[in-house]
């Protein structure tokens, strides 16, 4: 089985711009609820005089809960923040590994030390991110990164015998509208496909038996 998608981004209308600042806002509000919830249960066991949970373990938990939290704020803050600021690989691999701690792929990080534009750093740790999410019984994510004169070339594989590209995830990086999938899955692929748009690049999926690949071009 193949598959592939993507092609050279199209710009996206206000409209969608607007569904998309919602969705991803949305989606970030999900994905620290989790943590966040750990640290209140903790701190409520903690304070409960009652509670049959060892205060050391309730402790473990909003220690395990916070640095969950932490982690998953930094990654956003680059991943989809704004600026134009350069950034070091060594910085990005850390931002991976950290989120990498608590969910089932590993990462294999195949990127020299180098500095990138922010464009392509974003780009890069979205993908990171894809292939995880391509993974959901485990695997191995690979990134790679190089430059060819004014072009950033960016590919992650995510590799495991149940390698698999959500649809949504799909839609979202071709430029599709979200149609009836998980908005959360959507919107990722949807946010890098804007982000290669506004800086005139290129962006590929392909989907084989145990890959999915993530590849952008970007100039600059």
């Amino acid at each position: 089985m193949s598959t592939q998608a993507g092609a050279r981004a199209a710009p996206a209308a206000a409209g969608h711009h607007g569904e998309l600042a919602a969705r991803l806002a949305s989606r970030l509000c999900h994905d620290f609820a989790g943590p966040i919830g750990g640290i209140l249960s903790g701190v409520e066991l903690l304070t409960d005089a009652g509670s049959p949970i060892p205060a050391e373990d309730a402790l473990a938990l909003v220690q395990e809960s916070a640095r969950t939290l932490s982690s998953q704020l930094a990654f956003a803050r680059v991943a989809f923040g704004s600026g134009d600021e350069p950034f070091a690989s060594e910085d990005l691999v850390l931002l991976a590994r950290n989120l990498f701690e608590t969910i089932r792929p590993t990462l294999e990080w195949e990127i020299a030390a180098v500095s990138m534009p922010s464009p392509a750093a974003r780009v890069l740790l979205n993908f990171v991110q894809l292939g995880a999410v391509a993974l959901p019984v485990g695997g191995v994510v690979r990134p790679r990164y190089q430059r060819e004169g004014e072009l950033h070339l960016l590919t992650v594989d995510a590799v495991s015998a149940r390698a698999v590209l959500h649809p949504e995830v799909a839609a979202g990086l071709a430029g599709e509208g979200r149609g009836e999938g998980l908005a959360g899955r959507w919107v990722q692929g949807a946010f890098v496909n804007a982000m290669v748009c506004a800086g005139g690049g290129e962006l590929n999926v392909e989907s084989t038996d145990g890959l999915v690949r993530f590849k952008a071009r970007l100039p600059g």
